[in-house]
């Protein structure tokens, strides 16, 4: 059986570059960047077994987590992501950290 870390257990460290995750995706929220006029960039809403919520958004390496749209309501995995303090003017979950999932091979 597959070892995961815990949400709860997320800490900010930029020196840690890997956690992997089994979550549930609760909600799925597209955005677009009007700026530099891209996207579809994904917010997403998840939950680990023991309810804990965190928010992860996905930026410019979308490619490697195409199709984790459709999964909203399902529990996933997820490897690599970086971990960032959450900004004051947009937080859906009470985490003072959430997940940003562009991915570093």
């Amino acid at each position: 059986m597959a070892e995961y870390n815990k949400l709860s257990e997320v800490t900010y460290n930029p020196k840690v570059r890997s956690w992997h995750f089994r979550v549930k995706l609760h909600r799925i929220y597209p955005f677009y960047s009007y700026v530099t006029n891209s996207g579809p960039y994904y917010n997403y809403i998840l939950a680990d077994e023991d309810g804990y919520k965190m928010e992860m958004t996905t930026y410019g390496d979308y490619e490697n987590f195409r199709g984790l749209e459709r999964e909203e309501g399902r529990w996933v995995e997820i490897f690599v992501v970086e971990v960032e303090r959450a900004t004051p003017c947009f937080q859906p979950t009470s985490s003072p950290l959430r997940l940003n999932a562009t991915l570093r091979i």
